[in-house]
């Protein structure tokens, strides 16, 4: 059984920075995790969020505001205002499965666990493969969606190491 860190924090606390300083910490050939950067066009208009691979870097575009879509993701869903690649989903969660099966990583970080994983979607998956193994998980929470994250995810209090609340 996993043991959890959560970082709580509303929309623009600062839970990503947080979750990148930590990251920072840690032994980087142990550690692998994805996190969720904020996008902006090229007039400096916010319009989505990309996730980045804290092991290499890489870079993929992963939801836009609904108002901003124009049709680039193949495979894709709608929550609230934003347009989700599923394809970007299952991307990050394939890099994340193998690891959680790789014995020299220790800890797996997840930045946003929310609405779109408490319908199934998202991350949804790849966090109940984390919760089931022996890994670190720092997960980054809205305080708004905290108590039925823990409840749908069964993440019990004897599994919280701690809570860092922004």
């Amino acid at each position: 059984m996993a043991k959890v860190t959560l970082i709580v924090g509303a929309v623009n606390s600062g839970k990503t920075s947080k979750l990148i300083q930590i990251s920072q910490t840690l032994d980087k050939a142990s550690t692998e995790g994805i996190i969720c950067v904020k996008r902006y066009s090229a007039n400096g208009v916010w319009h989505g969020y990309d996730h980045i691979r804290l092991s290499d870097g890489a870079q993929t575009p992963a939801l836009t505001l609904s108002s901003f879509y124009n049709d680039e993701f193949k495979d894709f869903f709608v929550h609230g205002p934003f347009v989700f690649s599923n394809d970007a989903f299952y991307l990050e969660e394939q890099f994340l499965m193998k690891a959680i099966e790789d014995p020299s990583i220790k800890t797996i970080l997840l930045d946003e666990i929310g609405g779109v994983e408490l319908k199934g979607l998202g991350f949804s998956r790849v966090l109940v493969e984390a919760l089931n193994s022996d890994k670190q998980l720092i997960l980054c929470v809205n305080p708004d969606r905290l108590s039925s994250v823990l409840r749908h995810f069964n993440i019990e209090e004897n599994q919280i190491e701690k809570t860092l609340r922004l």
